[in-house]
């Protein structure tokens, strides 16, 4: 991915995204990173998506891809292990997904499943004693 030299700088660049509430207009554009620093970011939670994401494969292939032992929170392991490994990450301000939610439907509706992998994502080296 090019940077505004047009060189190849990043391996992340992050977008903004819209939630869309059932069959509701979306929402103004957000993104949770600031696209200052991202282990900050991070640490704050899973502030990027794959939706509103765009990964190189070199970094993908580097760090394994996702991590399938997660059934939430693999998207935050996944951009906290590729930043930990020296993925250069940009954000742009543009609008690049439309993320539609459904009331009551969770990927993982147990909170405790959801706590559990939440901790073992800011226990990461990476994150661990990082104050966001």
């Amino acid at each position: 991915m090019l940077d505004s030299t047009g060189h190849g700088a990043f391996e992340i660049v992050v977008g903004h995204f819209a939630r869309v509430e059932g069959h509701e207009a979306p929402d103004a554009p957000e993104c949770g990173w600031d696209g200052d620093c991202i282990r900050r970011g991070l640490a704050s939670g899973g502030v990027v998506g794959p939706s509103w994401s765009i990964v190189s494969r070199a970094i993908v292939d580097r760090i394994g891809g996702f991590d399938p032992s997660f059934h939430n929170c693999n998207d935050w392991d996944f951009y906290t292990r590729a930043a930990a490994a020296g993925a250069r990450v940009a954000r742009i301000d543009q609008c690049v997904a439309l993320y539609r939610t459904v009331a009551g439907s969770r990927l993982v509706g147990n909170t405790d499943i959801s706590a559990r992998n939440a901790l073992r994502v800011v226990a990461h080296p990476y994150l661990a004693g990082f104050n966001a």
